[in-house]
């Protein structure tokens, strides 16, 4: 038996593969699937939650924005974090459909009625293959050499552009808001990353990166213990900083620590990356819960009280794979 909230965890995984933006998803499946499960009888406040928490897997199923910028700041391979991100992301969203299953049979959610129709999967597979297009140009285009990951943008916004012509969802009169509004989203994070340069260099200058490296090595040189310090500063982090912010300003802290504890450059990127984006459902700074909220009008207080579950789930996997290099690093590892 299938419920519709697993259903809503697929759906999620796939925009994630095309959005690679957690707002996005959130947005996307607040509009779409919260309306309908409400006809169903769902509780709107678990539903948004799990929108909420299922749009975390946006950056971290490829092709991610996070990876890029940390790759560019730790000087790290873009392909094998990509990679890197696949595993992890199954792994997540498998915890939320269990998680899912054991809730609905304690709190009687409706099952989805009905019969598989394969053609009708056919079919929708067919419409799908020009959105399908993008993160296949992506990931194709950068894992086979063909282009590097800044021109995959450019040939990805062309796939993306003839998609919405495809499906006519794209009329050329949007071009031009289209473009002002990435301007100003741009310059958004621009600023952001210019400021946070501006914290690292400080941070630099005063010597804050080898000094937390010292005191956590005076407290111990455990490496497992070392890991388990960092796990706790970055859920700390998570909750309370963008994202953006916080790679820019933390990543060059910590590089020198797990440089120290011998931890792969690209192993602790994705525990970083994850725990920095599990932020985005957290209170109180929780963009995601912001964004579900505003889409579908359920207050934030409800979200937050129904979404602490997912994110221990989402949590426990990601403190299980810091300390599960060869998990992590297989794809990589593979296909190196």
């Amino acid at each position: 038996d299938v419920y519709k909230r697993q259903v809503c965890v697929l759906v999620s995984m796939v925009l994630a593969a095309i959005l690679g933006s957690a707002n996005a998803v959130a947005s996307i499946m607040g509009a779409i699937m919260v309306p309908e499960m409400k006809e169903d009888g769902y509780p709107d406040a678990y539903t948004g939650a799990l929108c909420t928490a299922s749009s975390i897997l946006g950056p971290i199923i490829p092709p991610s924005t996070t990876f890029v910028l940390f790759c560019t700041l730790a000087g790290t391979s873009i392909k094998s974090l990509f990679m890197a991100g696949i595993i992890p992301g199954i792994l997540l969203g498998g915890g939320y459909i269990v998680k899912i299953a054991i809730d609905a049979k304690k709190r009687g959610f409706p099952k989805m009625e009905g019969t598989f129709d394969g053609k009708a999967l056919a079919k929708a597979f067919v419409r799908a293959i020009p959105a399908l297009l993008v993160p296949t140009i992506i990931l194709g285009g950068v894992m086979g050499g063909f282009f590097t990951p800044t021109e995959s943008g450019a040939v990805a916004v062309f796939a993306a552009m003839f998609a919405g012509f495809f499906y006519k969802t794209l009329k050329i009169k949007d071009i031009p808001a289209m473009l002002n509004r990435t301007a100003i989203s741009t310059a958004a994070i621009f600023l952001i990353m210019a400021f946070g340069n501006i914290i690292s260099w400080s941070m630099a200058m005063e010597g804050i990166p080898q000094l937390l490296t010292n005191g956590i090595l005076s407290l111990t040189t455990n490496k497992y213990i070392v890991i388990a310090i960092m796990l706790v500063i970055m859920i700390i982090v998570g909750c309370f900083l963008d994202a953006t912010a916080a790679l820019i300003i933390f990543v060059p802290v910590f590089l020198p620590l797990t440089a120290y504890i011998g931890m792969d450059p690209l192993h602790f990127g994705l525990i970083f990356c994850i725990m920095i984006i599990i932020g985005l459902a957290t209170p109180p700074v929780g963009m995601s819960l912001f964004v579900t909220s505003n889409v579908t009008g359920i207050r934030l207080s409800e979200l937050c009280k129904e979404i602490w579950p997912f994110v221990i789930v989402a949590l426990g996997i990601t403190c299980a794979l810091a300390y599960l290099p060869n998990v992590v690093m297989f794809l990589p590892n593979l296909l190196t």
